[in-house]
């Protein structure tokens, strides 16, 4: 219904000449194909609103494209150079002066961090992310939910479950408020993680269940094939091999659909031999 709506939109601006809502078109429709793992046309459209953001000098969007570019990046297994276009977006921000596209730049660059084995890094940015959220309202409700499912993966890793747990419980609640049905299940993954570290089996398989039931519901392929591998792997550890196998299968089947939607051969490869699809 978002791609529908946002090719009238593209439409209706084109014909009226309204390069800020084209643009912002452009933003919006890339975020939605980027949910549905159509990744390369999310990357097209973002190429195009880009070109005419930079062509218009539409600073409101130019402090905020470039965090997406980051966050398909990261989701094909490139934190490199997803970290490089959110330190860009951070100095775009701080020099058009908008406050929110910083913070949310800060709360990709925390996740980047972590995932490059910086933990120290990533929680200083989470406090400079937070710091920020305390400061400016703008679109604060949707950033926060992604600020505390952050730091609940920052302190997972830092192995202070309760305080993970806690902030896992309140993205998750966050989200249930805003109707954001993708960091529910997202949240749902993050506490059934802190379960099994906690050996409670039967309460990490009732959250993987919540997040799949979810995602079914509201598919999300971007996340969805790492809560079916997280669940693979609890099966097996459960000697149930037949469900291992299911779960594994159709995290591989999400897989391949996202590698066959990037045009970018090399961007393809990379996904494909990245640390966590080849533990798939």
């Amino acid at each position: 219904e978002a791609n529908r709506i946002l090719e009238f939109v593209k439409d209706k601006a084109r014909e009226v000449g309204s390069g800020l809502n084209i643009v912002g078109a452009h933003f919006f429709h890339s975020i939605a194909l980027g949910n549905q793992g159509r990744i390369g046309e999310a990357m097209e459209s973002l190429t195009e609103g880009r070109r005419l953001a930079e062509l218009n000098q539409e600073k409101y969007y130019l402090s905020r494209l470039p965090n997406t570019v980051a966050w398909l990046y990261r989701e094909l297994g490139d934190p490199e150079r997803s970290q490089l276009v959110n330190l860009e977006n951070v100095q775009l921000a701080r020099e058009f002066g908008m406050p929110e596209g910083e913070a949310n730049s800060h709360v990709n660059l925390a996740i980047d961090y972590m995932e490059l084995g910086e933990p120290a890094r990533a929680h200083e940015i989470l406090q400079k992310a937070e710091s920020i959220f305390d400061e400016d309202i703008w679109y604060r409700w949707r950033y926060s939910i992604r600020l505390k499912a952050a730091f609940a993966r920052y302190w997972i890793l830092q192995g202070d479950l309760d305080a993970a747990r806690g902030y896992a419980e309140a993205s998750e609640e966050a989200a249930r408020v805003h109707g954001d049905w993708k960091y529910r299940a997202w949240a749902r993954k993050t506490l059934g993680e802190i379960a099994l570290l906690l050996d409670d089996v039967d309460t990490s398989r009732a959250c993987l269940d919540h997040a799949i039931g979810i995602l079914t519901a509201h598919p999300c392929p971007t996340i969805g094939w790492k809560i079916l591998s997280s669940r693979a792997e609890l099966a097996a550890q459960l000697g149930d091999s037949m469900a291992a196998d299911e779960f594994r299968g159709r995290a591989r089947a999400t897989i391949q659909s996202l590698a066959d939607s990037v045009t970018d051969d090399p961007l393809k490869t990379r996904f494909l031999k990245s640390p966590d699809v080849r533990r798939v």
